[in-house]
């Protein structure tokens, strides 16, 4: 078995889809894992830089988004200690 130092060196130069196969024999479960971490990597934060997309919509928006906290304080009832 590679050691994980090695492995993350070459999984750094493979593509996603052979990176799955790559990491699929380490342990049970480990092929739906790389799966799950290739989702990721294609459609959230770890995939494509979305800087220019996030940039025109605030364009569209003509504001900045309210941040979460922002919006929970104005949306929520915070119960009273009884």
């Amino acid at each position: 078995m590679p050691s994980f130092r090695n492995a993350c060196l070459v999984e750094s130069s493979r593509s996603s889809k052979s990176r799955k196969n790559f990491f699929a024999g380490w342990f049970p479960g480990a092929k739906e894992i790389a799966e799950m971490l290739a989702y990721f990597e294609a459609h959230t934060y770890l995939g494509a830089d979305l800087r220019d997309a996030i940039a025109l919509a605030n364009r569209v928006a003509g504001r900045q988004p309210t941040k979460f906290t922002a919006w929970a304080w104005g949306n929520f009832a915070i119960p009273t200690a009884a």
